[in-house]
């Protein structure tokens, strides 16, 4: 005698191990899916902290005018060293600059002051008119150096410094196909839905 016709439940239990199969690989797509995405979570913020330095020691040199210390710089280059592996060279060289700007603003600004000392103490007769004269020509030099090396740092604070690390601190939800279907898969499985689906089963 022919074969009794399977039910709609009998292909479904027929279908059992290509279903199981499928929940497999979708658990092991939400896996990676959910991999990569903590890497790149744990990618933007160490990448934040060294935009946070940078923006903080640009900020210093507005207040202090450049006149910093040492262990400013020093403390700017502890925290911004990680970029030269967390960022492209475009934006590794941008740090390098801020540093260089950072070190010659301070350096204006104390070869400024000596040769204040000079302007002064030639009053006093205590230097000499080639030396007064070198001193005055000097600072207007460096008087127009420390007012480009103002400019540089005011720009880089009021948006240059955004512009650069723009495209390296993009950090939003997934709005791709993948990011979509491997979010719906996740709350099927957590769901439990295949295991419900196998115990109704049995009992057919």
């Amino acid at each position: 005698p022919p074969p009794p016709p399977r039910d709609f439940l009998g292909y479904l239990q027929a279908l059992g191990p290509l279903i199981a199969a499928f929940v497999a690989a979708g658990v092991g797509g939400i896996q990676y899916f959910l991999q990569n995405r903590q890497f790149k979570q744990s990618l933007f913020e160490n990448r934040l902290k060294v935009y946070s330095s940078v923006e903080a020691y640009l900020t210093l040199l507005l207040q202090t005018d450049g006149k910093t210390e040492i262990p400013d710089y020093r403390e700017f280059r502890l925290n911004t060293d990680p970029g030269e592996f967390l960022f492209g060279s475009k934006v590794w060289n941008y740090i390098q600059d801020v540093g260089r700007t950072g070190l010659g603003y301070r350096r204006v600004q104390s070869d400024i002051e000596h040769c204040n000392v000079t302007i002064n103490a030639s009053i006093h007769g205590t230097v000499n008119e080639r030396q007064y004269a070198e001193a005055l020509d000097r600072m207007t030099t460096l008087q127009h150096e420390r007012e480009d090396l103002r400019i540089k740092v005011n720009d880089a604070f009021s948006g240059g410094m955004k512009d650069i690390f723009h495209d390296d601190l993009q950090f939003g939800h997934d709005h791709t196909w993948l990011g979509g279907f491997a979010a719906r898969l996740k709350r099927f499985v957590d769901d439990d839905v295949p295991a419900k689906f196998a115990s109704k089963a049995k009992d057919y």
